[in-house]
């Protein structure tokens, strides 16, 4: 796949080609992935696909998109249902970027990692946590979703 991370038009060429890639890519989350998440097979599937998967690395989800952007060092484990995208919809424009994942952390079930985000090393994004694009999270970082709680205790913790 040619397309590297940029901003496209919903008109362009490329657009349609990311788009086939894409449905593609889906058909194949529905039919095989589901079989062998968690396995050897998913790590090969999404090495030929263009994913830098380092050693070590433990993938139990098919929520890997655009995974020729993505770069997943030594010892991560990602966990069931999370979702790390390397694409996002602004107005009429494909934004592709770019995502790694530093050595020794941990993506919890059901998080979500958008696109342009850099984890560092020794990190814990924690359950159904929500990492916006574009940011970095430095080593040693513990992300965690807002816990269920009445929105004047989050006002107080904040403060």
């Amino acid at each position: 796949m040619d397309l590297n991370h940029g901003r496209y038009s919903t008109n362009s060429p490329l657009f349609a080609r990311w788009l086939i890639y894409s449905g593609l890519h889906v058909i194949l989350l529905n039919l095989v992935l589901p079989y062998v998440s968690g396995t050897a097979f998913a790590k090969i599937f999404y090495r030929i696909l263009g994913c830098k998967i380092g050693k070590n690395v433990f993938i139990n989800t098919v929520g890997l998109h655009d995974s020729y952007l993505l770069e997943i060092d030594d010892n991560v484990i990602i966990g069931g249902d999370a979702n790390i995208s390397c694409h996002i919809f602004e107005g009429n424009h494909l934004i592709l970027n770019k995502v790694k994942i530093g050595s020794n952390t941990l993506i919890s079930a059901e998080s979500y990692i958008m696109p342009g985000v850099t984890i560092g090393k020794n990190c814990n994004i924690g359950l159904k946590a929500y990492v916006r694009k574009n940011r970095k999270i430095e080593d040693g970082s513990v992300i965690m979703a807002v816990p269920g709680m009445p929105s004047k205790k989050v006002a107080e913790i904040i403060k």
